[in-house]
């Protein structure tokens, strides 16, 4: 699973849940406390994808955040990004999957 840390970076949300729907089979998101228009960005960008959350924090900074994430996703193998990590090297996912 993939959970995502966002705080008011709109810009590169497509980007990431692109990258992240071909790489991954659940995506969390945890958008926390930003006062753009992340939330609908990420609502839009994984509309079509069947595993994938968002969770709304206020704020809770980072640690708290990903703990919040890691439990909704409730996987064996979890990778952590943040908001502007963006996945450029197609077949990442699965290669970091074969070592388990």
């Amino acid at each position: 699973a993939a959970v995502v840390l966002s705080h008011n970076h709109e810009g590169t949300v497509k980007r990431i849940a692109d990258a992240l729907s071909e790489e991954v089979d659940s995506i969390v998101i945890v958008e926390d406390g930003s006062t753009d228009n992340s939330y609908e960005a990420w609502r839009a960008a994984l509309r079509s994808h069947a595993n994938a959350k968002i969770i709304r924090t206020p704020d809770v900074h980072e640690i708290r955040a990903y703990n919040r994430g890691a439990a909704i996703a409730n996987a064996d193998v979890y990778c952590f990004l943040q908001d502007d990590d963006i996945p450029n090297d197609r077949g990442w996912g699965k290669r970091v999957m074969s070592l388990f």
